[in-house]
């Protein structure tokens, strides 16, 4: 007799389908996109950190970066071709 437990049946490579989807998920859509927007994006952490952690930061509150959040959604936004 084996004590040996097996993997979740939802972690079995059996039913874990390896042919993608005829549709995108939304999440992969939104991760492409943000990928092509790196320099927005890196512009915009350096903002949050910078408001977070240097000595004359006034911690993160909403607006704080809204110039260079914007720019980084308007990017995100044309990639994906859609707007909310």
């Amino acid at each position: 007799m084996s004590l040996r437990a097996s993997a979740p049946r939802w972690l079995q490579a059996s039913s874990v389908s390896t042919q993608s989807s005829a549709k995108e998920s939304p999440i992969r859509k939104l991760a492409d996109a943000s990928k092509g927007c790196s320099e927005q994006g890196q512009v915009y952490a350096q903002c949050i950190f910078k408001a977070q952690f240097s000595k004359e930061g006034t911690g993160v509150e909403r607006g704080i970066c809204e110039k260079e959040f914007m720019a980084f959604k308007e990017c995100v936004q044309t990639k994906m071709g859609r707007k909310w």
